[in-house]
């Protein structure tokens, strides 16, 4: 297993320096990307200056276009995938996380608003939700940081670096906008192993990746 030098700027918040290296950051910006502008019941902002930025916002999102790699996807679930399933320490605990990459525009005064992972609101998936985090992809951009509403913590994620956290209350957490340039990273989710043997399991979720979810 890899020797990650994880850097805790929480008893539950770390980060890991260069998690992905150049070389490997240029193979995903590479690869051939949909991009998908996310439309207003999908979290468009289009009208997050009327909302309560204190507040879960299901609708208030600044990100306005989700990227699935399709070139590189063997590279994704051989070199990425394997590489934060070895960054976890937790058995009972797997990532699964399909090629997407987000694109947050220099937009508004959010990127993302104030949210936690396992929130009721997300179903029966998100009870099973134990970390959310954050890989930065670009640079050229300032702002975008991550701010946690309860602790005095506020982080930027550089080029191939990865910060993890809980995903529980305690840890609700904004993106500010950024500025300059759009901000490109990979946020994803860590599910219980229960998730697995659950009715939504990845293998039963629609999409194109249905037979990845048990990818070593």
């Amino acid at each position: 297993m890899p020797n990650f030098n994880k850097v805790y700027i929480d008893p539950n918040i770390y980060y890991v320096d260069d998690f992905l290296s150049k070389e490997e950051i240029n193979t995903i910006l590479g690869s051939t990307i949909e991009w998908l502008k996310i439309d207003n019941t999908g979290n468009s902002a289009d009208k997050f200056n009327s909302y309560d930025l204190g507040d879960l916002i299901e609708s208030g999102v600044a990100r306005r276009f989700t990227g699935i790699i399709k070139s590189e996807e063997e590279f994704w679930w051989n070199v990425i995938v394997k590489r934060f399933r070895d960054l976890l320490d937790n058995e009972n605990e797997k990532y699964n996380g399909v090629p997407y990459i987000t694109k947050y525009l220099p937009e508004g005064e959010w990127a993302l608003y104030y949210h936690y992972e396992n929130h009721p609101d997300c179903g029966l998936i998100g009870q099973h939700t134990t970390k959310g985090f954050s890989l930065g992809l670009n640079s050229g951009w300032t702002g975008g940081e991550i701010h946690f509403k309860h602790k005095d913590i506020t982080f930027t994620v550089k080029p191939g670096q990865i910060v993890v956290f809980p995903a529980s209350e305690e840890y609700t957490h904004a993106v500010l906008k950024s500025r300059g340039s759009e901000r490109i990273v990979h946020s994803g989710f860590v599910y219980s192993n229960d998730l697995y043997t659950s009715e939504y399991a990845p293998a039963t979720w629609p999409g194109d990746y249905l037979n990845l979810g048990d990818k070593k």
